[in-house]
């Protein structure tokens, strides 16, 4: 996956709004950067705090020397999964198998693009990249949530009767980028091809880590 070596999946249980954060090991350390960058995003869309946080594998990211005591200053409960939320197992496993079907397809575009004048024959190195633009696309997709349809998007940030649109365009769609010259105070074109692979929002912890 490029730099990364691991990816921890979000997935609110109310309004289904997912985010990815990559990690390249499973120490301590790096779990707690993930879980306040939630911490965070959650704070700023949902206008409200997260205090608990389920899942079926804790073991391997807790320290008593470091998880516990920044969960207690935090007030972060952590949760090994409770019978009761079991049911909600299948929606984060579709989930997981739907963006590693859909950040494959993604990649697909990439095979034989070129790149700095050659031709790009494995992109794995963009795993990161493609998993984040097929989460933006599905938080903007109409789901029924609430007996209605609207965004996971729309239903994390309580906008349930406004639209929000999407504004994502297809995975490796080749851009323009345009740069000022110093001489001529004109816009030029570079030479180099660049390509678009994903928005740089708040959900994009691979421009916005915070």
């Amino acid at each position: 996956m490029g730099k990364y070596n691991h990816i921890l999946l979000f997935m609110d249980y109310v309004s289904k709004y997912g985010l990815a954060y990559f990690t390249h090991t499973t120490n301590a350390t790096e779990f707690i950067r993930a879980v306040k960058w939630v911490k965070n995003i959650t704070k700023l869309l949902m206008k409200s705090e997260m205090r608990d946080l389920h899942a079926d594998a804790l073991s391997a990211y807790l320290s008593k020397h470091i998880t516990t005591p920044w969960r207690i200053d935090n007030s972060i409960n952590l949760h090994i999964s409770p019978p009761y939320v079991k049911h909600k197992n299948h929606e984060l496993e579709s989930f997981i198998q739907r963006l590693e079907k859909g950040t494959r397809i993604r990649l697909s575009f990439m095979i034989d693009k070129e790149y700095k004048g050659r031709l790009i024959t494995d992109p794995i190195d963009l795993f990161p990249w493609a998993a984040v633009h097929w989460i933006q696309g599905e938080n903007a997709t109409l789901q029924r949530i609430y007996g209605i349809y609207v965004s996971p998007l729309q239903a994390a940030t309580n906008q349930v009767t406004v639209p929000q649109k999407a504004n994502l365009h297809p995975f490796g769609t080749v851009a323009l980028l345009l740069r000022e010259s110093k001489e001529h105070h004109k816009y030029e074109l570079p030479k180099d091809i660049y390509y678009y692979l994903c928005n740089a929002g708040l959900d994009n912890m691979l421009v916005n880590n915070y």
